[in-house]
């Protein structure tokens, strides 16, 4: 999986108190949205409240929080928003799988409290959707009590709703966060306990579907079990405490959050909460707490646009390979020189079996030279460089991982070395502006869904060498006119060529004994070309796709 677009949001609402008449105000102070989401999951957060008139509407600032007037019982409407009751605010949330690919979806809250634990469930009253959605405030392990959020001096208690079901493309989900209201006994005392602003942080997260069994699942792999550790909001836990900072060429430990390894013997950094500037160099610390840090886990540095370096102590044995997603000025990675798992070349990182495994520090230079030493570009490592337009791989690299390129939409042309024996899975899915490519004679296999979506991609050299085509391998590909298959391919997979529809002909050759399900579907100008009696021919005669015979 990776991160494919990222729009930063946080929406605040601010309770303004007036002492002399217990008379508060809630009021959204940001209109963005914050987004989070991993492969080529593409939503939006949307914020609505009725009119006047009872229609939905974009929500809007400057909304009055009275305390709540409210009946005894809170009776839901036909839309489920509260009957007879006044001073409430409507704060409708859901979210829209705007992208081609089904998702996953959760949204974390962080709801302002005071240092009165019971203000939440005594004080605040929450018009939420716990039927489609499986809500959960964070505790603190083992204590019948929340899980507190420090941040610019404010207290926040988290919750986490997760939207159990697959979000179809084009799909929104059912409201999650209706309305909210304060109780009718909030008084001045619990107004100025929370000061002049109350807030609600919102943040959306998505991830694919593909390759897990539920939502639980698919969200903790993409963005780790939702706790103090890993919640996507800025600022610090009430349990955060700073390590020995006294070493100047480490950042300060207050500067991460982190977890102990399962054998209480590490540390596992899971967060970057220091600055984010364009003269920030982040130093991971070697140690935190007495205890050596040896994992970097996913997305610690999501949303750090401006970094421009980060150095890896020689402890860590283990770095997850979404740690440095997003991170589009990052010009260079250093690895101690004493770490035995990890090296870097020129800024890129490197496993010791010599595998690129960071992509992004390239990005802003357009075009990258990967150094002679590399034997082989391991997954994701140049994914959604979205910057990136060329690429030449050495003669001393021997396969291309999967995912290695995918989503690389300005790569317009890459020269793939005759080492080259295997091209991975996805490997150069949604290049969108790859116009053609060369596959080398050394490459006996195309892994599914190898060029995907690759929409400008007219031409493709097919060697000899090659004896089987990925399914989808060549799905999508809306430019391509014709295909040579060679005489070594055995198989050509399910929808290898679907949805291909500039292509006119392509020839197949008597050594193809498998064509997978949907190999052509959606080529509505397609002419096979055959030798009659071929299987080709047969599975055209059965597809009912025109034939054209051949020697």
């Amino acid at each position: 999986m990776k991160r494919t677009i990222l729009k930063l949001l946080v929406v605040c609402i601010a309770l303004f108190v007036s002492v002399g008449s217990t008379i508060a105000y809630l009021t959204d102070t940001d209109s963005d949205v914050n987004v989070m989401t991993l492969d080529r999951v593409e939503i939006d957060l949307i914020e609505q409240e009725r009119d006047a008139n009872g229609e939905l509407v974009d929500f809007v600032d400057n909304h009055p929080l009275y305390p709540g007037v409210y009946p005894d019982d809170f009776t839901p409407d036909s839309d489920d928003f509260w009957v007879g009751t006044r001073n409430e605010v409507d704060k409708i949330v859901t979210v829209k799988n705007t992208g081609a690919a089904p998702a996953y979806v959760r949204i974390w809250f962080a709801f302002e409290t005071t240092d009165d634990d019971r203000f939440l469930d005594e004080k605040l009253f929450m018009n939420r959707n716990d039927g489609d959605w499986d809500w959960i405030f964070l505790d603190k392990d083992g204590e019948d009590s929340h899980e507190y959020l420090i941040q610019d001096d404010t207290r926040y208690v988290m919750a986490v709703a997760t939207y159990p079901r697959v979000l179809a493309p084009g799909e929104t989900t059912p409201v999650c966060l209706r309305q909210v209201m304060l109780t009718a006994s909030a008084n001045n005392e619990d107004f100025l306990a929370l000061g002049d602003k109350y807030n609600i942080l919102v943040v959306a997260q998505g991830v694919q579907v593909a390759g897990f069994d539920d939502a639980g699942t698919a969200l903790n792999k993409g963005f780790g079990d939702p706790s103090a550790a890993t919640h996507p909001f800025a600022g610090t836990t009430e349990e955060d405490s700073s390590g020995d900072s006294s070493d100047i060429t480490e950042s300060p430990a207050s500067d991460f959050k982190w977890k102990k390894t399962a054998d209480d013997d590490g540390i596992i950094i899971t967060k970057y909460i220091g600055s984010d500037t364009k003269d920030t160099n982040v130093v991971i610390p070697s140690t935190i707490e007495g205890l050596p840090v040896t994992g970097i886990d996913a997305s610690i540095f999501a949303f750090c646009t401006r970094l421009p370096s980060v150095t890896i102590p020689d402890s860590v044995t283990s770095i997850n390979e979404y740690a440095f997603d997003w991170c589009g000025n990052l010009t260079s990675i250093l690895v101690d020189e004493n770490n035995s798992a990890y090296a870097s070349v020129d800024g890129v990182l490197f496993n010791k079996n010599k595998t690129i495994l960071l992509h992004c520090p390239i990005a802003k230079e357009g075009t990258y030279i990967i150094p002679d030493s590399v034997t082989s570009i391991g997954d994701r490592a140049f994914s959604s460089c979205s910057s990136l337009t060329s690429i030449t791989i050495p003669d001393s690299v021997t396969s291309i991982g999967d995912r290695a390129f995918s989503d690389c939409s300005s790569l317009t042309s890459i020269t793939i070395p005759d080492s080259v024996t295997s091209i991975g899975v996805d490997a150069f899915l949604s290049c969108s502006s790859l116009t053609s490519i060369t596959i080398p004679g050394s490459v006996t296999s195309i892994g599914d869904r190898a060029f995907y979506s690759c929409s400008s991609l007219t031409s493709i050299t097919i060697p000899d060498s090659v004896t089987s085509i990925g399914g989808s391998a060549f799905h999508s590909c809306s430019s391509l006119t014709s295909v040579t298959i060679p005489d070594g391919v055995t198989r050509i997979g399910g929808f290898a060529f679907s949805n291909c529809s500039s292509l006119t002909s392509i020839t197949i050759p008597d050594s193809v004994t498998n064509i997978g399900f949907g190999a052509f579907t959606n080529c509505p100008n397609l002419t096979i070309y055959a030798r009659a009696g071929s299987y080709a021919a047969n599975f055209c005669t059965i597809e009912k796709i025109p034939f054209q015979a051949i020697e």
